[in-house]
């Protein structure tokens, strides 16, 4: 019996045993065995990494990030919107496109690394960013009428008005100064 040390994780390595005798006789072909070494060592971020979001439209953004470290190789990044994995990307990819996202919604993405041992990062980058609403309110037909006028009041009406996203207020303003929300 031996104890071998010095090997290298997941790594596949030959092994055979060779008897020789006082004269010097070998024999052949002596036992031997094929041993893969595992690899327990996770991935891991480079200090102070983080997931950033670039490129942001009310539809679309790009997810960036630094190269995960390990001992042997990364084989794949997982992208994550909440919890639906959007993609697999192989090793070399550090930046992925989202699409098909909605106006003035919180988004929340989150990146993991995994060797080719299958052995993740245990710590994710995560962040979250808010799409933009880039597209105004817009009036309906019709027109902004005055009735029941009095010398000291009246009650104005307006057509129906629609957005994208929602409308969340209606200001009435008169002579440049809000009256009412």
């Amino acid at each position: 019996q031996v104890d071998i040390t010095g090997l290298g994780p997941w790594k596949n390595y030959d092994f055979n045993v060779l008897a020789e005798d006082g004269a010097g006789n070998m024999s052949i072909p002596g036992p031997s065995t094929n041993v893969k070494t595992p690899d327990t060592t996770d991935p891991t971020w480079p200090e102070g990494a983080t997931l950033e979001v670039s490129n942001l439209t009310p539809h679309t953004l790009t997810l960036s990030w630094p190269q995960a470290v390990d001992d042997v190789s990364i084989t794949e990044y997982r992208v994550h919107q909440g919890d639906v994995e959007l993609a697999i990307l192989g090793p070399e990819m550090t930046s992925f496109d989202v699409e098909g996202l909605s106006p003035w919604t919180d988004v929340s993405f989150r990146v993991s690394a995994t060797d080719q041992a299958g052995n993740m990062t245990a710590d994710e980058l995560e962040v979250t960013a808010k799409t933009p609403d880039e597209v105004a309110p817009e009036w309906g037909a019709g027109a902004l009428v005055a009735t029941k006028v009095e010398p000291a009041s009246l009650t104005l009406t307006w057509p129906e008005v629609t957005d994208d996203v929602g409308v969340t207020s209606i200001r009435v303003m008169m002579d440049g100064d809000e009256l009412a929300t």
